[in-house]
C-alpha cells in the first residue's frame, strides 16, 4: 500500500497529495501528516466517507485495514476494539501474517501485518491490550533469535512494545540480533524502512536482557 507520510512539511502539498487520492492508505498517512506538522484541518467529503464505511466492511483485507485506519484518522463512525479485533482474526494466519481475503486460497503478506500493526496501534491507548496477546504471540516469531531464520522482521519490535501490556521478555542473544539487524537497516536508501528501524532501534535501549527467549 501506498504512504504519503513521508513528505515534507509542506501543507499545501500533502493537501495537492489527498485532494489527488481516494486509495484509504493514502487518505489516513495524509491526515496523520497533517496532524503531525500542524496544518490547517483537511475536510474529506460526504461522499468519500461513504466510500470509506463501506469499504472498511468488504471481506478485503487492504479494503477493510485501509479504509478503516483512515475512518479513525478523520474521526468518522469509528469502530470498537473489539469489532477491529474480531474481523482481523478472520484474516490471521497462524505464521503471524494477515491474508488478502476470506478464502482458504487467499495468501498472507507480511505487508498486511505490518498494515495490521497500524490499525491495532490505533486502538492500543483505550486499556484493552489484553485483546492484542493472540497476535503478539505470533508477531515474535519475526524478532531475530540468532539462529538462521527464513525470515526476520526487527523493526516489528516497535509495534509488539506498543501493544503488549508489558514487555515481552527478550534473551540476550535475541535482543542484540534485533539491535544488530536494526542497525545495519538505518543504512537502508528507503526512508520508510529507516524510520521504522530507528524507531524500533531506540526502543531496544528500553528493554531488560532477560534469560527467557
Amino acid at each position: 500500500y501506498s504512504k504519503v507520510s513521508n513528505v515534507n512539511c509542506n501543507c499545501e502539498s500533502i493537501k495537492s497529495l489527498l485532494d489527488r487520492t481516494t486509495n484509504p492508505f493514502d487518505i489516513y498517512y495524509g491526515i496523520e501528516s497533517i496532524k503531525e506538522c500542524q496544518c490547517p484541518s483537511y475536510d474529506i467529503s460526504n461522499t468519500l466517507k461513504d466510500k470509506l464505511l463501506k469499504d472498511s466492511q468488504r471481506n478485503d483485507f487492504n479494503a477493510f485495514v485501509g479504509s478503516t485506519l483512515a475512518l479513525v484518522a478523520i474521526n468518522y463512525s469509528v469502530p470498537s476494539v473489539n469489532l477491529i479485533v474480531d474481523r482481523l482474526k478472520q484474516f490471521h494466519l497462524p505464521d503471524g501474517l494477515f491474508k488478502n481475503g476470506l478464502s482458504d486460497e487467499a495468501i498472507g503478506s507480511f505487508e498486511n501485518t505490518l498494515a495490521a500493526c497500524e490499525l491495532l496501534s490505533l486502538y492500543s491507548q483505550n486499556g484493552q491490550k489484553s485483546l492484542f496477546k493472540d497476535f503478539i504471540d505470533t508477531f515474535m516469531q519475526y524478532l531475530p533469535s540468532g539462529d538462521d531464520e527464513t525470515y526476520v522482521e526487527p523493526s516489528i519490535l516497535t509495534y509488539i512494545d506498543r501493544l503488549a501490556e508489558k514487555k515481552p521478555r527478550l534473551s540476550s542473544v535475541r535482543l542484540t540480533s534485533t539491535a544488530s539487524l536494526l542497525l545495519s537497516q538505518l543504512y537502508s536508501n528507503d526512508l520508510y524502512i529507516v524510520s521504522n528501524a530507528l524507531k524500533s532501534y531506540t526502543v531496544t535501549s528500553s528493554y531488560k536482557i532477560s534469560p527467557i527467549a
